[in-house]
């Protein structure tokens, strides 16, 4: 973020480098400002009326649960909070709380990096503290008191038993500090949820973050999913340091651990208390993480991973103890305690006390149904519906076997309830239930009420537009600071129940209008979280289109125009995503030797797990009503690149597994959506409506296939009777796909096909030289603004008065290099110019 100030001569310069305001998430100023105009749409509506009027209310309510915040208001704090970093000369890194009683700020001041630890309640004791992975620290950084203890560590006091100041020299910084407390009186160590405090000085490189884990993944031979949440614990800050990349692998590992693809025992036994207290500890930090750092994909990464964990906390402990007093209190055999004989249960028993895992949930939600049904069958059905466990891996693939089946003894039926509760207030995640009772103390009393209402007519048709209001009168609750895990962990169910609502309802039976109002309900949930700032352009868009008299020529044009705008912000967030993840799981399925079918389709099935999933579905019936209301072509574009080759008329499935030796142009009627796109193949049209966050769209995107979907088929007949003949495809300016007869592409050309129009050579104007720091539209000139500023200001004249076209103004070429040069920004000229020395250096490799 930049900051102005006063120069000689009365003008504004930028300086570099100081701290940056508060973030403002466009989404929630988009909530916050709506006026609601679409509401009166929704009479047309019949099927959403209700619904949509719930969602309505929520608009209001929102408003009245935040503080209105103007734009003037926006920009004072802002500016306030520029000039508070500058007048400190400080920008704050980071700031926690741990649940030791430490809050911790690191900052960044003039040449060096500071570390503030202050404990809340006074108390004779001392940091027992090292750098980097507990290597030494330099004499010079020590406090005052510091004594060395080992070739590792030394100690500090806390200043009148409060705080402890550390300083770092800005050229010989630390990644990070780590540390433990020693209490004097009595002698007490104290760590940080079963592994070490740490704070994060310089951000590390993605790959640091990703070696640690894959080593420890793939070689240690002892290892648990104790372990894995301890190493989790200790390196958060670190990848969430490394931005998205970091947080990206976060994720994944997570995921993968969920999904049991990674050992959860190997070698390696805990205690059900310790596993309880490790999983809350870092359930509780991602949640922190998914609320308050600095990168919005961080955010979002970090709500994923939230998303797949077990919540931790519980009484640990009563999961060993409660299946003894179960055994105990109704007659089961236990060791040498005489009883009923029950080798499933002793089996499990001893499981509990030694590996306990939200597997375990599982178990005994299987055990109560074979107890209620006496049926061995309903055991196996719901071991395996729950969490995919088959009777046979739990006899001999896991570290704590249960070879036997349960005996059926109906009496068990109450305690077990019981004892579900208490695995799920450890190992329960994102369950809605369990997720309110957890959170409902942190809530005020109506929106309990509400949330309880909903829950007892989950399957009533008016829930989804009450979902989308709960969730936005929820979202304060879990962004505040200090927010429980818990709201969070209800958000997400809340969130995941309203895609499984959306889903089940009979899209045939939807009216052109309801699905108009059912893609605006899927935005305005979508914007809650995704921390898209493209989807809140896109809802807000879409309001506006929404609320004019609709499905006539020129506004089906609009809304199509919309529509297209969602799927283009739909594709770009779903291949973000891939392109982060599924390298990350490459890498595991290379380190831990995992099975490649888990791992091929990795990237997919995240997207497809995302609610905003079933925008594009919704998208897919919507289209063709459009296009037909706006009588243009009927071509959807799903992946537009160049294309040409040899025209083949075949089904796609038929073709899977194959390679073509020269280019084709597949023509095909039917496409499921989960096809790969064989090698070669540079186009597929079809006249199947095609999701564009299918596998096929996918895959299509990252080849550089063009895949377009017609829905005339005259349109599409004239190019299958190409059948044999090369073509190039071209997309003309309607969006329509055209296909023009071309030569064959000699041997030297390749594989890969290449355009047989040779293109003019780009010319740019020479920059001009401007007296001015900023034009307004009217001056604006070859040589002076950029392409885009200048086409902007050529359309003004040339279309409609009924298209918009935003109002600009725009800095001159020049302007960055003449702030650089003015006095006050000599150490950020000399920075830019090293680091430009650096590039060049880099790019010279």
């Amino acid at each position: 973020m930049t900051s102005r100030t006063a120069v000689p001569g009365g003008r504004l310069a930028i300086v570099l480098g100081v701290q940056r305001p508060q973030q403002v998430n466009l989404c929630n100023l988009h909530r916050a400002f709506s006026n609601g105009a679409s509401r009166s749409t929704c009479a047309r509506s019949p099927f959403l009326t209700r619904q949509l009027s719930a969602s309505s209310r929520c608009h209001r309510s929102f408003r009245k649960g935040r503080r209105t915040v103007s734009a003037a208001a926006i920009v004072e704090e802002a500016s306030k909070a520029s000039s508070n970093g500058k007048a400190a000369g400080k920008e704050v890194i980071s700031s926690v709380r741990f649940d030791a009683g430490l809050n911790v700020s690191v900052s960044k001041a003039p040449g060096a990096y500071e570390v503030d630890i202050m404990a809340e309640t006074p108390k004779a004791m001392m940091m027992h503290w090292a750098i980097n992975d507990w290597n030494l620290s330099p004499e010079s950084c020590r406090p005052e008191g510091t004594q060395q203890i080992d070739d590792k560590a030394v100690q500090t006091p806390f200043k009148d038993g409060k705080s402890i100041h550390l300083t770092f020299p800005e050229d010989d910084c630390p990644s990070r500090v780590v540390w433990v407390l020693k209490e004097l009186e009595p002698e007490n160590w104290i760590h940080n949820g079963g592994t070490d405090f740490a704070v994060q000085l310089k951000p590390p490189s993605a790959a640091d973050v990703l070696g640690k884990v894959l080593t420890a993944e793939g070689t240690y031979s002892h290892w648990s999913l104790f372990n894995r949440f301890i190493l989790a614990n200790e390196i958060l800050d670190a990848a969430d340091s490394a931005g998205a990349e970091g947080m990206s692998f976060f994720f994944v590992w997570m995921r993968l651990s969920s999904m049991k693809q990674l050992d959860w025992y190997r070698n390696s036994s805990y205690q059900s208390k310790d596993i309880a207290h490790v999983q809350k500890t870092i359930t509780q930090r991602i949640a922190d993480k998914a609320r308050s750092s600095g990168d919005p994909q961080c955010r979002f990464f970090a709500r994923l991973a939230a998303a797949g964990l077990p919540r931790g906390g519980g009484d640990g402990d009563a999961i060993r103890h409660g299946i003894l007093n179960i055994m105990r209190e109704n007659g089961i055999k236990e060791g040498h305690r005489p009883g009923i004989e029950c080798h499933f249960l002793e089996a499990w028993h001893q499981k509990l006390h030694t590996n306990t895992t939200p597997e375990d949930v599982t178990v005994c939600e299987a055990y109560i149904a074979f107890l209620e049904s006496g049926d061995i069958g309903t055991y196996s059905r719901v071991l395996w519906e729950n969490g995919g466990i088959s009777r046979a891996d739990m006899a001999d693939k896991w570290d704590r076997k249960i070879p036997a089946d349960p005996m059926h003894l109906p009496h068990l039926i109450g305690p077990m309830k019981h004892y579900l509760w208490i695995l799920k207030t450890t190992h329960g995640g994102a369950d809605m239930d369990t997720c309110l009772e957890m959170a409902k103390g942190g809530l005020d009393g109506d929106l309990q009420w509400q949330l309880y209402d909903m829950l007892k007519n989950r399957n009533e048709w008016w829930v989804p537009g009450k979902l989308v209001e709960l969730r936005q009168r929820l979202e304060p609750y879990w962004r505040a600071e200090g927010a429980s895990r818990d709201v969070l962990l209800l958000d997400i169910a809340l969130d995941n129940y309203f895609r499984l609502c959306i889903e089940r309802t009979d899209k045939s039976s939807l009216s052109r209008d309801d699905l108009l109002e059912m893609v605006g309900l899927v935005l305005r949930n979508a914007c809650i979280a995704s921390e898209s700032q493209d989807f809140g352009q896109c809802l807000a868009y879409w309001e506006k289109v929404k609320g004019a008299e609709r499905w006539g020529p020129d506004w089906s044009l609009r809304a199509l125009a919309a529509a297209q705008r969602v799927q283009l912000s739909l594709s770009a967030f779903a291949d973000n995503i891939y392109n982060l993840v599924q390298p990350h799981a490459e890498s595991f399925k290379e380190a831990c030797k995992l099975d490649p079918k888990y791992i091929t389709n990795f990237g997919e099935e995240v997207v497809r797990g995302q609610p905003v999933f079933v925008l594009s579905i919704l998208l897919q019936r919507l289209e063709p009503m459009l296009r037909e209301a706006a009588g243009v072509a009927p071509w959807q574009i799903v992946s537009q690149a160049e294309a040409s080759g040899e025209v083949a008329v075949q089904e796609l499935a038929d073709i899977q597994g194959q390679t073509f030796d020269s280019p084709r142009v597949l023509v095909s009627n039917q496409i499921g959506g989960m096809e790969d796109i064989p090698e070669n193949v540079t186009a597929v049209l079809t006249r199947s409506p095609t999701d564009v966050l299918s596998h096929v769209a996918i895959r299509a995107r990252s080849q550089g296939v063009l895949l377009a979907t017609c829905f005339d088929e005259a349109a599409l007949g004239t190019i299958k009777q190409l059948e044999g003949k090369n073509v190039q495809l071209d997309v003309n300016a309607t969006g329509a796909v055209v296909a023009t007869e071309s030569a064959a592409p000699s041997a030297a050309d390749g594989a890969v096909p290449k355009s047989g129009t040779k293109l003019p050579p780009l010319k740019i104007p020479k920059p001009q030289k401007a007296s001015a720091w900023a034009l307004k539209e009217s001056d604006f000139g070859l040589g002076l603004v950029g392409g885009k500023s200048g086409n902007l200001a050529t359309l003004r004249g040339k279309l409609p008065a009924s298209i918009a076209v935003p109002s600009s103004v725009a800095l001159p070429f020049g302007t960055f290099e003449r702030v650089l040069k003015d006095d006050v920004n000599t150490e950020a000229a000399a920075a830019v110019a090293k680091l430009q020395k650096e590039l060049v250096r880099h790019m010279s490799y």
